[in-house]
């Protein structure tokens, strides 16, 4: 499966976790961070998929990316602005 981040930069693929994280001194307080790479954890990487003002809106968003998952579809899932 693979994801397109929200500010549309970046394609993500071997995901091994998506987790809703609380940011501080920034206007968005919440992201949803992936961790995504390699079988060994010196390969894993992290990165921000998206930014929400809440955590109800973070985790709405990590729903709607449960239901792409559990859909079946191949196809690219992009983050919701």
């Amino acid at each position: 499966m693979w994801i397109r981040t929200q500010d549309k930069k970046k394609l993500i693929t071997r995901i091994s976790g998506i987790s809703v994280q609380k940011n501080f001194g920034s206007r968005s307080k919440f992201s949803l961070v992936v961790a995504y790479g390699g079988a060994a954890s010196l390969e894993m990487a992290t990165e921000v998929l998206g930014q929400y003002t809440s955590e109800e809106e973070a985790l709405a968003e990590l729903q709607r990316l449960q239901e792409h998952i559990n859909s079946g579809i191949d196809q690219v899932f992009t983050m919701a602005e």
